[in-house]
């Protein structure tokens, strides 16, 4: 019996497939009942039928394990960047009712610019649908590729012996008119330049 229950049960219990076990319990219990048989001319006199199917049915040998990964590696062996982008996108992909603003601090941090393409801009995209995204970053993939609606770029100056000083430019991405304007402080500002835009212009058919 214990040869036939590591043969047909072990398996399928390991796996933790429903049609496996089906077929396993089904081999398992196939020899019992046949030529006048029963399960009880094979059981220990100490042993009651009872005590068989309690064993056979018995859940006490099944644990849940769960757990994160990503493309197969589990969470806690990811890199910091990677880690921090899997919460996220877990985050955003879960929080479907949350209306609230929404404010993220550098997401881009330590990861590559495909990376951010393919994991986070998609993800924002429809995000921004339902709540408004606060974000704050250095790398132009996102403000492109996130449809951007507004842009603020700050800019520092500190004076020698004194306290910094802060001024804004503040507009959409398609603002290029002025020498002033968004889109030419965004490229002086942000890593990629005016080749990050030009992508931008090609998918809206924009001029300037």
């Amino acid at each position: 019996m214990a040869a036939a229950a590591n043969e047909h049960l072990k398996p399928a219990w390991t796996s933790g497939s429903h049609s496996e076990l089906k077929e396993g319990l089904d081999k398992f219990l196939s020899p019992y009942g046949e030529a006048g048989t029963t399960v009880g001319d094979y059981l220990k006199p100490s042993q009651t039928v009872s005590d068989f199917f309690d064993w056979l049915y018995s859940t006490d040998h099944i644990s849940l394990t769960y757990g994160l990964s990503y493309n197969g590696t589990p969470l806690e062996n990811l890199s910091p960047g990677t880690k921090g982008i899997v919460l996220l996108i877990l985050y955003l992909a879960m929080d479907q009712k949350d209306t609230r603003p929404l404010l993220i601090d550098q997401p881009e941090e330590n990861l590559d610019n495909e990376s951010i393409y393919s994991l986070l801009a998609s993800y924002f995209r429809k995000a921004k649908l339902r709540r408004q995204i606060l974000l704050i970053t250095h790398n132009p993939n996102l403000v492109v590729n996130t449809d951007a609606e507004q842009v603020i770029v700050a800019h520092c100056v500190k004076e020698n012996g004194g306290l910094p000083s802060f001024s804004y430019v503040a507009g959409a991405l398609e603002d290029c008119k002025e020498l002033n304007s968004t889109r030419h402080q965004v490229c002086r500002i942000l890593e990629g330049g005016a080749a990050a835009f030009q992508k931008r212009e090609r998918r809206y058919s924009l001029d300037g």
